[in-house]
């Protein structure tokens, strides 16, 4: 699959895995979610059984298995692993049909089948049949997002994909002899960078192979197509100075035409207006999310966010600035304090001030259906809303933006003295893995696992330490957040 995405990635890995950055907290969130559902996913076949082999014995896996498929009083086989045309494969789950042959179920945390699912799974159905079994069905099992918690009998769908998987079979021997192919060479593959680095997956070695592309590049162009970007990247075209304006429409030339002369683009009259519109008090809100592969809140579906945090600057019309958060330190449900703590903090008039205001419009209303007791007070803030994002989308652009209007690239900007650079928690995504490796039950006792002591010591000691020193990273990040557009305020009305 590695070599589906880059051939010069599979060739890496391979190769130079040293050369792969360490996985990030949202990264280990991921997997973890995963792994959680595909544990889950085992309940719906009951009385099978797991190979319990290690991930590194290949051998003893497939030795396992075949011992296993022997067993009749089987019904089900979990992580089945087989061996063929120089190709190992795990299957999630291997249901055994009533007259001889095997369903294959690939199981996936995602909402809905996609390609790559349907090329994982065909690759699987060839070995475990090169491996000398019969399979006739091949399904996708992926989670159902109508779903909803404490009801978990419809947590999963499942999809059958044979006729698709079939397609991408045909291919498949061909697929594994390119694939032999490029882990034979003795040098690493000339691929030219471009979209496939993000997609399907981000590529662990984009550091690597990005090195050398310009901080002003084809990709800080804004909204220019995949098409265009690997046309040009496939021709050599890195530097957005050598980018021909002709193949741009002409909002991607007028921004290459800034970068050239080095000089922003603000319609200061714009910047005044909108800013003079605001009431005070100005509250800069800021909200943090979590979203759990396997809901654990009422009412809540597969991968549905939910508030565990805020932080709050609020500016008065004499220029007082006061601060105000919240955080959830505990696994029971964060919504009702949360909802209620924001009431007490929010007074009946003022603007409400976010980037990318439809992200807490959207947490705000959620919060209202779920909590009718508040929800007159937090419909009342929904019309209060101004969008600082919305200035520098129509009003205002910079060079050093790199064609992105994120806080992130705004701040360092205009705000030079402000940066999110070493932070122990620096974006939206690290701060949901965080707090849910030392909140969410089920992230939070497979790490406590992983960092237990071969004496027989408890982890508990070692987390309540991390605990505390996490909390605080936490606050200090979303303090940040709101901090940042307090700043950046400030900044717009001096246009």
């Amino acid at each position: 699959m590695s070599g589906l995405q880059c051939e010069k990635r599979l060739w890496l890995e391979i190769y130079h895995p040293e050369l792969k950055p360490a996985l990030t907290a949202s990264q280990e969130r991921i997997f973890a979610g995963g792994t959680a559902v595909g544990e889950v996913a085992r309940d719906r076949f009951p009385g099978g059984h797991l190979v319990e082999a290690p991930f590194y014995d290949l051998p003893g896996s497939v030795r396992e298995t075949a011992a296993l498929v022997n067993r009749a009083d089987i019904p089900h086989i979990y992580e089945a692993a087989f061996e063929a045309d120089s190709t190992h494969v795990k299957v999630d789950v291997l249901s055994r049909v009533a007259d001889g042959s095997w369903h294959l179920i690939e199981v996936k945390s995602t909402s809905s089948v996609k390609d790559e699912h349907v090329t994982d799974a065909a690759i699987q159905w060839h070995v475990t049949e090169g491996a000398g079994l019969s399979v006739t069905t091949c399904s996708l099992m992926h989670l159902n997002r109508e779903c909803r918690y404490p009801d978990l009998s419809d947590l999963f769908t499942i999809q059958d994909i044979s006729e698709r998987a079939r397609g991408v079979r045909a291919r498949v021997p061909e697929i594994i002899d390119r694939m032999r192919a490029v882990v034979s060479q003795p040098t690493e593959p000339e691929v030219p960078i471009g979209t496939h680095c993000t997609k399907p997956y981000e590529c662990p070695f984009t550091s690597h192979c990005w090195r050398d592309v310009p901080k002003h590049s084809i990709f800080t162009i804004p909204n220019l197509s995949s098409k265009t970007k690997d046309s040009l990247a496939t021709r050599g075209v890195l530097d957005i100075n050598d980018v021909p304006l002709d193949e741009l429409n002409q909002a991607q030339a007028a921004h290459v035409e800034m970068v050239r002369r080095g000089q922003p683009m603000v319609d200061a009259a714009a910047v005044r207006a909108a800013i003079g519109g605001l009431e005070y008090p100005l509250y800069f809100l800021d909200f943090e999310t979590c979203a759990d592969a396997v809901p654990r809140l009422d009412g809540l579906g597969p991968w549905q966010k939910y508030p565990f945090q805020y932080s709050l600057h609020v500016l008065d019309a004499k220029g007082t600035l006061t601060h105000h958060d919240y955080l959830h330190e505990d696994e029971t449900d964060p919504r009702r304090p949360l909802a209620t703590a924001l009431c007490a903090d929010i007074g009946p008039s003022g603007t409400l001030v976010a980037y990318n205001a439809g992200f807490e419009r959207g947490v705000i209303g959620n919060l209202a259906e779920f909590l009718p007791e508040l929800a007159e007070q937090l419909h009342a803030m929904l019309p209060r809303f101004f969008d600082l994002l919305v200035i520098f989308r129509r009003h205002y652009a910079h060079p050093d933006f790199l064609g992105s209007n994120s806080i992130k690239n705004v701040l360092p900007v205009l705000v030079p003295e402000l940066s999110y650079d070493g932070m122990a928690v620096a974006d939206g995504n690290e701060a949901q893995a965080v707090w849910a490796s030392i909140i969410v039950p089920q992230q939070r006792n497979a790490e406590a696992e992983d960092v237990a002591g071969d004496a027989g010591t408890t982890s508990q000691a070692t987390f309540g330490f991390e605990r505390e020193t996490v909390l605080a990273q936490l606050r200090e990040y979303c303090k940040l957040d709101t901090l940042a557009m307090v700043k950046i305020h400030e900044v717009l009305r001096g246009q």
